[in-house]
C-alpha cells in the first residue's frame, strides 16, 4: 500500500478562497467570508444558471452617492489646490458650505 501524497504546506497556510458559508432562509443566496485586499469580506452570492457556481448577487435598490451642481464644483476646486484631502476634512469643508 501506498501513502497518499502530501499536501503542499502552501496550501496548508493559504488565505482560503472563502470560509463560513451561510445559506440563505429561502435558499437563494448564500453569505460567506472571502479575502478582499488586506483584509476580509462579507460577501452575498447567488448560484449562476448552470447551478456550479456562485455569481455576485443583485440585492437592493443600492444606488453609488455621487455630489452634483455647486458641491461638486466646490470639490473639484478644492482637489485642484490640495490633492492630499481627506474624507473628514471634505465632510467638514460641504457641512460649512
Amino acid at each position: 500500500m501506498t501513502a497518499p501524497d502530501l499536501i503542499p504546506i502552501e496550501t496548508l497556510f493559504s488565505t482560503p478562497e472563502f470560509s463560513r458559508a451561510q445559506i440563505s432562509p429561502d435558499g437563494r443566496l448564500v453569505a460567506y467570508l472571502a479575502p478582499w485586499r488586506a483584509a476580509t469580506a462579507v460577501r452575498i452570492g447567488q448560484l449562476d444558471r448552470s447551478g456550479k457556481g456562485l455569481m455576485p448577487a443583485k440585492i437592493g435598490g443600492y444606488v453609488r452617492p455621487t455630489l452634483r451642481g455647486a458641491a461638486a464644483d466646490a470639490v473639484r476646486q478644492r482637489l485642484q489646490v490640495k490633492s492630499d484631502w481627506t474624507v473628514r476634512a471634505l465632510s467638514a469643508d460641504l457641512k460649512a458650505a
